[in-house]
């Protein structure tokens, strides 16, 4: 299974929700990722959390929130600024299974007594 980040975009500016005409005003960075087994796309995975750690080493767990989708990628965008001087930046994103699970990962319960 191959996890590529395949675009980040950093510096975008803050843009009212469907549901408010408000913003927070602050500039976020847009992550695309591809998930891929034997080079086909696979669905059923999300991104659970990111770190993200400047060159002093500070880690920094920003907000992430789901953007949508695009063919085979997934776009989120998370609550910090990646300044360019401020780097080198070291990007770790843990994915977690959601969905698509095989047979033999799945546990059933066939009679389950209720009182």
């Amino acid at each position: 299974m191959s996890f590529q980040l395949v675009a980040l975009i950093t510096g975008l500016e803050s843009v009212p929700q469907p549901y408010s005409r408000s913003t927070n005003n602050f500039p976020y960075t847009q992550a695309a990722f591809r998930i891929t087994q034997d080079g086909n796309p696979v669905h059923g995975w999300i991104p659970s959390s990111v770190r993200i750690r400047p060159k002093d080493g500070k880690q920094i767990r920003p907000r992430m929130t789901h953007h949508g989708s695009h063919d085979a990628e997934l776009i989120y965008n998370f609550s910090e600024l990646l300044d360019p001087a401020a780097g080198p930046w070291k990007l770790e994103v843990e994915f977690t299974q959601q969905s698509g699970f095989a047979e033999d990962q799945l546990v059933k319960f066939r009679t389950f007594p209720f009182r």
